[in-house]
This record gives C-alpha cells, sequence and structure tokens, in this order.
C-alpha cells in the first residue's frame, strides 16, 4: 500500500511507484552507514529504479497534456 503523503495526479500508474516504495523501506534510513552495507548490485538495482520512476512520470505527464 501506498502512504498518503505521495501526492500524485489519479492518472498515473501506481503500480511502479508502490514497486519503488517497497525497495525504499529496505534502504531506508538513508545513512552513510546503513549505504555502505549496500552491495554495488543493490544501489544499481535501487537508481534503476528510480529512473523508471522517473521516465513514467515523464510519460505520463506528456501524455496528459504536459510539455511536449
Amino acid at each position: 500500500m501506498l502512504p498518503s503523503y505521495y501526492l500524485l495526479p489519479s492518472w498515473i500508474d501506481k503500480s511502479e511507484i508502490t514497486k519503488l516504495y517497497s525497495e525504499m523501506k529496505s534502504f531506508a534510513p538513508f545513512t552513510i552507514y546503513n549505504i555502505s552495507q549496500k552491495t554495488s548490485e543493490e544501489i544499481q538495482a535501487y537508481q534503476s529504479s528510480i529512473i523508471t520512476l522517473m521516465e513514467l512520470i515523464d510519460l505520463s505527464t506528456i501524455k496528459h497534456g504536459g510539455r511536449k
């Protein structure tokens, strides 16, 4: 379930956002110590998820009348 503080338009697909939110839980808290305990593969997977989310929001915004 997505927290209520994610203020996103209803037309954005929540499945990718929920996926990223689930992955973020393993990284919280965002401290130097916690991040240093992650493997490079885990960090790269997290980075890929963030990029995917950014692309989803960008494409959804364009589709729903945003910038072209």
